[in-house]
């Protein structure tokens, strides 16, 4: 259930690949929440931990990629909108829903999520940043 950092993820940008270690970070705080038995009473406090910090990383990405003109950035960009309104969509969905089942769907969707964003998208940009 723990994510594990690995040169895989990098992007070879310092500030970047801490940033992407520390939602890793917050994704195995979750996971430890729950392993715990304490992942529905957790769930809200992570989801907004997730929020806040993700749309940090995600505006010092994009004036990265705004920095070194970027010519895909416009579609990152939505990749990015997309993840904060599922973000939204998930604490609704919990806070609608106390159910440990929603916690681990919510759990599964977050590692997918940041890892296929890494290895599928971000990538994509090593060669532009610094």
């Amino acid at each position: 259930m723990q994510l594990r950092w690995s040169e895989k993820y990098s992007v070879g940008n310092k500030m970047i690949d801490i940033q992407h270690k520390m939602l890793f970070s917050i994704i195995n705080e979750l996971s430890g929440y729950i392993t715990s038995g304490d992942g529905l009473n957790k769930i809200e406090e992570v989801l907004e931990k997730m929020s806040v910090y993700a749309r940090m990383h995600f505006r010092t990405e994009e004036d990265l990629l705004f920095k070194a003109n970027y010519d895909e950035l416009v579609k990152h960009k939505v990749y990015h909108e997309s993840f904060k309104r599922e973000i939204l969509h998930a604490t609704q969905n919990v806070i609608s829903n106390k159910h440990m089942d929603t916690v681990v769907e919510v759990h599964k969707f977050l590692q997918s999520w940041l890892t296929c964003h890494i290895l599928d998208e971000d990538v994509k940009y090593c060669e532009h940043l610094d």
